[in-house]
């Protein structure tokens, strides 16, 4: 599945959910209305029929009564017909929290074997697909990371965030996992590369090449948020690896995961400190 239909298929789930959500809340408000008609009901039909009556009021009574009675019934069987859709609706709200969970390890699967090199200066503003490859293999191989062509299914540009001007990211994707393993585990040489060595003019800074997992959107956003909570509380560390996000107070601390925004929130709301 291409990236743009995991997107695509990602936006249609996240639309239904909303679509539930505003479902469900619809539900409760009716439930409270009918409680509200139930007890109105109650109130009303509390009141016994005095025996000293004259036919006339005493048949209207009884025919408020029967009123009473069916409008107590109604509410009953509203009530339950209502407690059925709340068990298809939840029925069909797992449903669309197994399709987010697989649209996710859709995602999860293609990124892992991706990095991307932020800071590698660019041949041309028209830079094919064919020179990043090649940018990036003479990269990796004077960093001291011995792959081939063959170990690079493909490499590209793609536009800066906000589109502000200046060195545009490469993705680059591998054809096997543990060639992108080898190539994280030396990327701490990838800004002592010269320039010349892999075809570039000598005055091409290298000082700003650093590699990094390609996160998918999702971890993208979290890992920006964990950042803030750590610059607003003091810990010295935060990184990601395998798609979780890790914090760490010092370097003899232990480190703690954080997998969902919902794992920050009960962090924050533990320890006592402020979220943002």
């Amino acid at each position: 599945m291409s990236k743009a239909a995991v997107a695509s298929l990602q936006k249609e789930n996240e639309s239904l959910k909303e679509q539930i959500a505003a479902l469900k809340q619809n539900f409760v408000d009716l439930q409270k209305s009918l409680e509200r008609d139930e007890l109105l009901t109650a109130s009303n039909g509390a009141h016994s029929t005095p025996s000293s009556l004259d036919p006339e009021t005493s048949t209207s009574l009884q025919f408020y009564s029967q009123s009473y009675d069916d409008l107590n019934q109604f509410c009953l069987n509203a009530n339950k017909e209502i407690e059925k859709l709340w068990s298809r609706l939840n029925l069909l709200s797992g449903q669309v929290e197994k399709v987010a969970i697989t649209i996710k390890e859709i995602q999860r699967y293609s990124y892992q074997y991706n990095i991307k090199i932020i800071g590698l200066p660019e041949t041309d503003v028209h830079e094919s697909a064919s020179t990043t490859i090649a940018l990036c293999l003479s990269l990796f191989n004077a960093a001291g990371i011995n792959i081939c062509t063959q170990d690079i299914d493909i490499a590209h540009r793609i536009p800066t965030r906000n589109a502000i001007p200046g060195l545009r990211p490469v993705i680059c994707k591998f054809t096997r996992r543990i060639t992108k393993e080898l190539v994280m585990k030396g990327r701490k040489d990838a800004c002592k590369v010269q320039a010349t060595a892999i075809g570039l003019p000598a005055e091409s800074s290298m000082e700003g090449v650093k590699l990094f997992d390609h996160l998918t959107p999702q971890v993208q956003q979290l890992l920006a948020d964990v950042k803030k909570f750590q610059n607003r509380n003091g810990f010295t560390f935060c990184w990601s690896k395998n798609f979780i996000v890790y914090l760490r107070k010092s370097g003899t601390s232990r480190p703690i995961p954080i997998k969902s925004r919902q794992d920050l929130e009960a962090f924050a709301q533990q320890e006592g400190l402020p979220l943002s």
